[in-house]
């Protein structure tokens, strides 16, 4: 609290001059001020923020800012929206193929396991059902090819006699 005192009667001891109080409030103002005019500090703050000092530039900026963050949000709702719509579209192309095959398989299962009830009916060998199971792989992976190699005869039989099947038309066995 000394030095406090201390500046208050210095302060109060000494005299202003109150016929340049222009001058006065112009030198307190200018040694007050944040930097010196022309130091690098305040030309790149000038530089960088002096258009905020400016109030249609800023409102300007501020419409342009708010303009652009509504488009971002258009777009994505854009976006979202074209996405749901290829997935329904996937689903319900997709959909019928997968309900058929799954009905074709299911009824592939049903013959081979009443097939299998019929054959082994009166035999004492009994089936274990990972046997089964890999019956039914191998029936399915058998009527797979079997569809490929119809494919195949189709499409050589629409070509010229003599042509040779493409590489990638060829069955794997």
């Amino acid at each position: 609290m000394d030095n406090y005192e201390k500046f208050i009667r210095e302060a109060r001891g000494m005299r202003l001059d109150t016929e340049n109080t222009e001058d006065l409030k112009a030198r307190i103002l200018e040694s007050t001020a944040p930097g010196k005019k022309g130091s690098r500090e305040n030309l790149l703050v000038t530089f960088l923020f002096g258009w905020t000092e400016i109030p249609w530039l800023r409102n300007g900026m501020v419409i342009a800012s708010m303009t652009v963050v509504i488009v971002i949000f258009i777009q994505q709702f854009i976006i979202v929206d074209r996405v749901d719509s290829l997935e329904n579209r996937i689903i319900s192309i997709n959909t019928e193929n997968i309900l058929s095959y799954q009905k074709e398989m299911m009824h592939a299962n049903a013959n081979l396991v009443t097939m299998s009830d019929e054959i082994f009916a009166g035999d004492s060998v009994k089936v274990a059902g990972k046997d089964l199971a890999t019956l039914i792989k191998s029936y399915r992976e058998l009527q797979a090819r079997y569809e490929e190699l119809i494919e195949i005869v189709e499409s050589s039989n629409s070509r010229k006699p003599g042509s040779q099947l493409p590489e990638s038309n060829k069955l794997k066995l």
